[in-house]
């Protein structure tokens, strides 16, 4: 698609920030443009706890984003992961993020230009501030099972799900995805059933089928059972961006 920009209207650049392992980093929108794809890139693991934009809160659970969802140098299309917020000049966008350890993060928002008249208060936009849903980070024991347990705060439908493991992703599996007790992958339960983690990774191409395309409510419980082959523990972030509310 062909975009016509004018000054000010490329890339909404976030400030580099480095030598701490959690923080903040923002900045101010020059010129009105329409949100789309956030990019985040960190040299350590870990999560981001909120993505604020003029002030409201995107996220949808009560727990962090795998930061990795947001790398430059994942394959997944564009729109998956876009926020399509209308903001007007001189409004914010603020990450707070927690490394894993001590580490530099840096990144932006692509905008496309957009009439100021339709520019609406942000805090009117209503689904249109749903973006993403963290699912937080689970220590998975040497040779043990461990579950991610999500609170969802919002009325929304999941989208593309990622997780990332901390090492050796071969050896972790996950062997159950449940919304409060429906579970959601097609095989056997337990063993028999499970799936290796790097099907769900941020860098396939098979956005449609790790799509989770389901309906959640407020509290609504996602449970997703991972189990590790290795003899060393293995920390697993993750989460899930949302689809677009169409109804």
């Amino acid at each position: 698609m062909r975009i016509q920009r004018n000054a000010q209207g490329l890339t909404l650049g976030l400030p580099r920030a480095t030598g701490a392992a959690a923080g903040t980093i923002e900045t101010t929108l020059q010129s009105s443009a329409l949100l789309q794809d956030l990019h985040l890139n960190a040299n350590q693991l870990g999560l981001v706890n909120a993505i604020r934009i003029a002030g409201q809160n995107v996220m949808c659970s009560n727990l962090g984003f795998d930061i990795q969802g947001f790398s430059s140098i994942n394959v997944n299309p564009e729109g998956h992961r876009g926020l399509g917020i209308p903001l007007a000049s001189q409004q914010t966008v603020a990450v707070d993020y927690a490394l894993a350890a001590a580490g530099t993060i840096a990144g932006g928002v692509n905008v496309e230009p957009i009439d100021p008249s339709m520019i609406s208060p942000v805090n009117t936009l209503g689904q249109a501030l749903n973006y993403c849903a963290g699912f937080g980070v689970v220590n998975v024991g040497a040779g043990g099972d461990a579950s991610m347990v999500v609170t969802m705060r919002r009325q929304v439908m999941l989208g593309l799900m990622g997780l990332t493991a901390s090492a050796n992703s071969i050896d972790v599996t996950v062997r159950s995805i449940s919304i409060n007790n429906v579970e959601l992958n097609a095989g056997q339960s337990g063993q028999l059933g499970e799936v290796g983690l790097d099907v769900y990774s941020w860098r396939s191409d098979d956005t449609d089928g790790n799509t989770i395309g389901y309906q959640t409510r407020v509290n609504d419980q996602v449970t997703i059972q991972l189990h590790n082959y290795n003899a060393a523990a293995i920390d697993v972030y993750g989460g899930a961006f949302i689809l677009p509310d169409i109804g």
